[in-house]
């Protein structure tokens, strides 16, 4: 992966690099942008922060060109802005303030929403939405980052699912209301992984088909016509929800999390109305996925990209390892998304690992952007061909 501008510094050639030409929807900023920040402020309070002081905050940070404010979290049962759809228990619009401090320090304004919905069924609140194994029993997500019961934001036949009746009119009012630069979904990894048996998808395959009975395992003749509906299902979800972006606000930047072939699963590339591929790493092997996915990435040149990770657990990640995630991050042609968890003016720990990031990012800033392979070795990976097939419903 050679970028035009380290050849024109370092190698003395010159003139412009012969890239392809931009695809609908794909905003250039995003290619030119060395670093993006996720503000994850699950349980703050901002409301004692006026725009001011946090536009003051992120004026600190040139390197930052986009941040993604945390709206719609994982559970699913609460925003941070005045909603007809869903409470805000801080009463407050913690969105629309982060938006006025974007605005004043010149950063692009996005947002962040979660499609898992983890506690939409407590007390048996939603059942119909409720994502199923192939024995009825809930898809839950258990662990020390999110615990519940995940949804299946797959379409329903009578409108009235999880998609219609709660997502899709959530990133309405949000689209509308703050016109962002960008959204990006979290949550949608998890739909390719896992076949749904909700009665909303088993309806999907009866009108289809014209059968009552649903393959559950892979021994079923008809099972690579269930498993090809799945993935057909999952694309029907992720274009629906870019349409219905692009509806209200065209120059939106729509972005799923793990969307194709950033996906370990997905070898296919983006289509057109994904605005970047991104991924969230994390913190588990996060160095050995940064390598891996940065070389996946180092010849991507239709789509923009980045890699998030969390800068900011002291007691998980060491500051070296974080900057050697950014460096190869950056070396891929990527943008690198800093995750940091509590953004304020008083978490001076979160600041200072901001600060160190974003200057580690703006002193490489003549080799970041768009880039352009100029390898010519191609490598057949029998795995994606596999995966291929197995989307195609070929095999199991």
């Amino acid at each position: 992966k050679n970028n035009w501008r380290i050849h024109e510094q370092f190698m003395g050639k010159s003139g412009a690099a012969d890239f392809p030409a931009p695809r609908p929807g794909h905003n250039d900023w995003y290619w030119e942008s060395g670093a993006n920040l996720f503000v994850a402020n699950h349980n703050v309070t901002d409301k004692q922060y006026t725009s001011d002081q946090l536009s003051n905050l992120l004026s600190e940070f040139p390197a930052v060109t986009a941040v993604y404010y945390l709206a719609h979290n994982n559970e699913g049962v609460d925003v941070h802005h005045p909603s007809a759809i869903l409470p805000n228990p801080k009463g407050w619009d913690m969105t629309g303030v982060w938006k006025q401090a974007c605005e004043a320090s010149g950063k692009r304004f996005c947002v962040y929403v979660n499609s898992l919905g983890l506690r939409l069924n407590d007390n048996n609140a939603n059942p119909g939405w409720v994502r199923r194994k192939a024995d009825g029993q809930p898809y839950t997500s258990n662990g020390h980052w999110a615990e519940g019961t995940r949804m299946c934001v797959k379409s329903s036949p009578d409108g009235n699912g999880f998609l219609e009746a709660y997502f899709l009119p959530l990133i309405e009012e949000i689209v509308s209301r703050y016109k962002p630069d960008g959204i990006w979904v979290d949550g949608d990894w998890t739909i390719r992984d896992n076949i749904c048996w909700c009665g909303n998808c088993k309806k999907a395959w009866e009108l289809k088909t014209g059968k009552t009975a649903v393959p559950t395992n892979p021994n079923d003749p008809d099972w690579p016509a269930w498993q090809r509906l799945h993935y057909e299902r999952c694309d029907e979800y992720l274009k629906t929800v870019a349409n219905t972006v692009h509806s209200i606000h065209p120059d939106c930047d729509y972005t799923t999390n793990n969307g194709w072939r950033i996906n370990t699963y997905d070898p296919r590339s983006a289509p057109v109305h994904a605005g970047a591929l991104s991924k969230d790493i994390s913190l588990w092997n996060a160095i050995s996925k940064t390598r891996t996915l940065s070389m996946k990435l180092s010849s991507e040149e239709q789509t923009p990209h980045d890699i998030m990770h969390v800068i900011n657990v002291p007691d998980r990640i060491s500051l070296p390892r974080i900057l050697q995630e950014g460096g190869l991050t950056m070396a891929a042609g990527s943008t690198w998304h800093l995750w940091v968890n509590r953004v304020s003016p008083d978490n001076g720990f979160a600041l200072e690992r901001l600060r160190i990031c974003s200057e580690f990012v703006q002193d490489r800033n003549a080799a970041v952007g768009k880039s352009s392979s100029r390898n010519p070795i191609a490598v057949l990976a029998s795995e994606t061909s596999s995966q291929l097939q197995k989307m195609e419903g070929k095999r199991n």
